[in-house]
C-alpha cells in the first residue's frame, strides 16, 4: 500500500483524491486550516498543516512515499508563500524519502512567440510571476543534480473542469453559461490554445508519480487536440442548446485585472498561439484524455449543480 500526502484542497488537489481514492492506497489531504467546502471520501484523511513551516509538514511527511504539490497561493502572496512552500516540501521529501511530484504551470516559458512549446524551449519569462516560476524551477533542477531528493516536475497547460472557478475557464466562462451571463474570455478567440482538463491533469500525476522513469525529470502533461477560446465557446453552446453571447476582455479592462493582477503578463499567451508539445509524455507513457466537448459538458454539469439548476440536457 503506497501512502500519498496531497498538498493544496483546491480544484487538483480534490481531483487527485478523486483519483487515488479508486485504490487501496491512503491517502493524505493537506491544507492550513484543515476543513474542507465538500464532504470528502471515507478513504480521505484531512489535516491541517501551515506547510510553509517546514518541520510541521515533514512530520506529516513521514512514512509517505509520494508527495504531490499542489498547493495554491495568492497572486498578492505569491513572490513570498510560494517559496516558501517548495523549500518545505523540498525539506519534507528529503526527510521521508518522499518522491516529490510538483506541479507547475507554463508561464516560466514566458511568450515563445506563437512556437510550440516543448520540455527544451527555453524559460525566458518576463514578467514577476513567470521569472519566479523560472526561479523556483532552476531551484528544484538543481537539487535533482544533488540527488538527495527525488522530484518530478509536472507542468500543466491553463485547466478547466468541476472547482476549477479562476481564470482563464472559470466562473466567468462556465458560471456565466449557466446563469445566461455573457461569457467573459480574455485575449482573442481566435488564436490556439492549450487547455487541459483537470480530471486528466489528476490522472497523469498519479501516472507519473508511479513510474521510476519520471523521476529527475520535467514532463509536460497530455491535452487533448488544441483549440481556440471561439471552439470552446460553441462547445458550451451546443451543451446548453442555445447561442450564447460573449466579451472580450485585455489586460487592462476590469473584469480579469481585479481577480488576477497577472494576466497583463500573461495576455500574450491569448493573443497569440500558445500550444504545449507533451509528446515525451505520450511517447513514454502513453496518453489518455478526454475530448474537449465531453469535458465542457462534465464541467457545465458541475456549475449547474453548484447553482441548483437540474441537471439535463441544455438549459
Amino acid at each position: 500500500m503506497t501512502k500519498y500526502l496531497v498538498l493544496g484542497s483546491g480544484p487538483v488537489g480534490l481531483a487527485l483524491t478523486d483519483e487515488l481514492k479508486k485504490t487501496e492506497d491512503q491517502i493524505l489531504l493537506v491544507n492550513k486550516s484543515g476543513q474542507c467546502r465538500e464532504n470528502l471520501s471515507e478513504k480521505v484523511q484531512l489535516l491541517a498543516c501551515d506547510a510553509r513551516d517546514q518541520n510541521s509538514l515533514a512530520q506529516l511527511c513521514q512514512g509517505v512515499q509520494v508527495i504531490f504539490f499542489a498547493a495554491g497561493v495568492s497572486v498578492a502572496n505569491e513572490a513570498i508563500d510560494l517559496p516558501l512552500l517548495v523549500q518545505s516540501a523540498l525539506f519534507a521529501a528529503q526527510e521521508s524519502g518522499a518522491v516529490l511530484v510538483y506541479l507547475d504551470t507554463m508561464w516560466a516559458y514566458g511568450n515563445q512567440e506563437g512556437r510550440p512549446i516543448s520540455e527544451a524551449s527555453p524559460e525566458q519569462a518576463l514578467g514577476s510571476s513567470g521569472k519566479l516560476r523560472v526561479s523556483l524551477s532552476s531551484l528544484l533542477r538543481s537539487e535533482i543534480g544533488k540527488k538527495k531528493v527525488k522530484i518530478i516536475i509536472a507542468r500543466s497547460p491553463d485547466i478547466y473542469g468541476p472547482r476549477v472557478l479562476g481564470f482563464p475557464l472559470g466562473e466567468a466562462v462556465f458560471g456565466n453559461a449557466v446563469s445566461a451571463k455573457p461569457l467573459a474570455f480574455a485575449g482573442r478567440l481566435d488564436m490556439p490554445h492549450s487547455f487541459i482538463f483537470v480530471r486528466d491533469l489528476a490522472r497523469s500525476l498519479v501516472v507519473l508519480a508511479n513510474n521510476e522513469d519520471a523521476i529527475g525529470k520535467t514532463w509536460h502533461l497530455p491535452s487533448p487536440q488544441t483549440v481556440t477560446q471561439g471552439q470552446i465557446r460553441d462547445m458550451i453552446s451546443d451543451s446548453c442548446n442555445r447561442q450564447l453571447k460573449v466579451q472580450t476582455y485585455g489586460a487592462k479592462r476590469g473584469l480579469f485585472s481585479k481577480t488576477d493582477p497577472l494576466l497583463a503578463e500573461r495576455m500574450f499567451g491569448f493573443e497569440n498561439p500558445f500550444v504545449v508539445n507533451h509528446s515525451r509524455f505520450a511517447t513514454t507513457f502513453g496518453e489518455r484524455v478526454t475530448a474537449h466537448n465531453l469535458a465542457v459538458f462534465e464541467t457545465l454539469e458541475w456549475y449547474k449543480r453548484k447553482a441548483g439548476i437540474p441537471l439535463r440536457y441544455g438549459f
